[in-house]
Parts: structure tokens; C-alpha cells; sequence
């Protein structure tokens, strides 16, 4: 069965949305590139065929659109953005579509957003190593990934230096606490923004004679 465009009306400029109106009283949003790729004008004839053809197209624009409205807010990790869009309802293959695309326009890159994420968490929040590794993982980044930048650009003398200035801020700043009690407190503050034991022991092995007295 087929059905004729009758009308074609320009319905939302912004995002280039277009309504097609049918003999049959049915309407049809679409946008611009299916116009343009399928050649719709006043009078064009539709079949089943075109029909699903157009519509397929339509999702695949309104997935991409979607993934670029993610990405215009701020960079994300490839695990992530599909997450977002399985969540608007679009099915696997077609993300993965989408997702391969902008992979290949350099609209997606896990590594540079793994070097982006750690380096600021290192240089702004001075973080350690497992507080940085456990952001990523959980906003997808491969663990692999992540623990390969660790280990090539946060060394340990750079984890000691960072642990030594918070530790010393931190221990400066609390003179009424004494005793086992306020070395413990440093020792927590330091795993929490995600050092290791190894690197906290060191730190604060030149306290523990006058505090555990």
C-alpha cells in the first residue's frame, strides 16, 4: 500500500526537524538528511518498502543526535555513552553503529579521556592511584587501561610527594589531637583519597615514634 506526500512543512528550524503530511491524514517528523537522502518531496510516493527503510534511518539519526547531545555536555567513555543510550530505548546494534562512527570522527577515545580524568584527579584533587583506578572503572573506563596509565605516569616518587603535602597539611592542622589518635586520623585521611599502605607507612613512619609514645 502506498501513500503520497502531500505537504511538507518546516516544523522545528533548531533541529532541522521537517513534517511530511500524507493523502491518508497521516503525518511524519523527520529530519533534513532523510529528506535529503531519500529525496522526499511534494508528491513523492511511499511504499512499505521506503517506509521502513525511512524509519530505520530516522532511528539511526535520533540515536546519533542523542549520543552528540551526551557528548556536547562533556567527553565520555565509549561504556558509558552506550550505557546512556540503551537507556533511552535504542537497541545494541544500532548504538554500536553510532558508537563505531564517532570512534572513527575522534568523537570517542578511552584513552585520551582515561589521560584527562587521571591528570586532573593527580594534579587538581591530588588524588592517589586506587582513588583514580576506582573512579574510572566505575564510570567503565577497561581496568587494563587504567592501570597501564597508573603505572606509566603516576610513579611512586610523584604518589610520595603528593601523600607527603597532604599528609603534612592534614597533620598541621589538627595540634589539639594528640597521640595514636591523631597519627590514625592522617593514616585514614590518606586512604581515602586512595594511597596505598605502602606509600601511607612511609609517609607517616616519621610521626609514629612521638604519637605512639
Amino acid at each position: 500500500m502506498q501513500k503520497r506526500i502531500d505537504k511538507i512543512e518546516f516544523s522545528k528550524p533548531r533541529k532541522r526537524i521537517y513534517t511530511l503530511f500524507f493523502d491518508d491524514g497521516s503525518e511524519q517528523a523527520v529530519h533534513e538528511d532523510t529528506l535529503l537522502k531519500f529525496r522526499l518531496a511534494q508528491g513523492s510516493q511511499i511504499d512499505a518498502a521506503l517506509q521502513s527503510k525511512i524509519s530505520r534511518f530516522e532511528e539511526e539519526t535520533n540515536c546519533k543526535e542523542q549520543a552528540y547531545r551526551f557528548l556536547s555536555r562533556r567527553p565520555h567513555l565509549e561504556r558509558e555513552l552506550y550505557l546512556k543510550l540503551m537507556h533511552k530505548g535504542y537497541n545494541k546494534a544500532l548504538i554500536m553503529s553510532v558508537l563505531d562512527r564517532l570512534r572513527k570522527n575522534n568523537l570517542l577515545d578511552d584513552e585520551d579521556f582515561v589521560r584527562r580524568f587521571a591528570e586532573e584527579e593527580k594534579s587538581l584533587r591530588h588524588s592517589g592511584p586506587l582513588r583514580i583506578k576506582k573512579k574510572l572503572i566505575e564510570k567503565g573506563a577497561p581496568r587494563e587501561m587504567v592501570e597501564s596509565w597508573l603505572e606509566d605516569h603516576y610513579p611512586e616518587t610523584e604518589q610520595l610527594q603528593q601523600a607527603e603535602v597532604l599528609a603534612g597539611k592534614k597533620y598541621n592542622g589538627m595540634q589539639k589531637i594528640g597521640g595514636a589518635k591523631r597519627l590514625q586520623k592522617v593514616r585514614n585521611f590518606l586512604r581515602q583519597r586512595g594511597f596505598t599502605w605502602n606509600i601511607i607507612r612511609e609517609v607517616t613512619a616519621q610521626w609514629e615514634t612521638e604519637e605512639e609514645l
